[in-house]
């Protein structure tokens, strides 16, 4: 609903990226109309790549990481702890990567055949934003702007009746 390129007579897809989940929603553009075409949601979001860093963190010190900072670390990939500046910049990268293709194998993986025909899939969510990777796995996507209030402000337009066309 905040896309402003929605193409005409085709299939969509919304991947709202979130903490521990990721739901995506399958729509069919015509008539300057979205109608859904069915949906879901896959037990996989920015909360693993956390983990990993965590991990990460944890191998290299031998110390546990809270996840309040197992985000700050994985936005900066350093982190001072106990005096040293550590650099985690490799390990945060490959965190990033691989719970990206996580994401996106299985989001494909429950859309099936269908997903083949997709037009283009629009990202939302904080994980579009931590997950830049995400834009490279899936084909034709494009993150949407403000990713982390997109689905608010798409159901705000549902509600007040201020959709724009496709």
């Amino acid at each position: 609903m905040t896309a402003s390129d929605l193409p005409e007579n085709s299939l969509i897809c919304l991947v709202d990226v979130g903490f521990k989940t990721t739901d995506y929603v399958l729509a069919k553009v015509a008539g300057g109309m979205v109608g859904p075409e069915g949906g879901g949601s896959v037990e996989y979001g920015v909360f693993q790549m956390y983990e990993t860093v965590a991990a990460a963190f944890g191998s290299e010190t031998g110390a546990p990481l809270d996840m309040n900072v197992a985000a700050a670390v994985a936005a900066q990939g350093r982190v001072t702890f106990r005096g040293r500046e550590l650099d985690l910049t490799a390990s945060v990268k490959a965190a990033r990567v691989n719970t990206a293709r996580a994401i996106a194998d299985r989001v494909l993986a429950a859309l099936g055949q269908k997903g083949d025909f997709v037009a283009k899939f629009y990202l939302a969510g904080g994980g579009a934003v931590a997950l830049p990777e995400l834009t490279d796995m899936f084909p034709a996507a494009e993150v949407l702007p403000d990713p982390q209030w997109a689905n608010a402000e798409g159901f705000l337009r549902v509600v007040t009746g201020t959709l724009k066309s496709a």
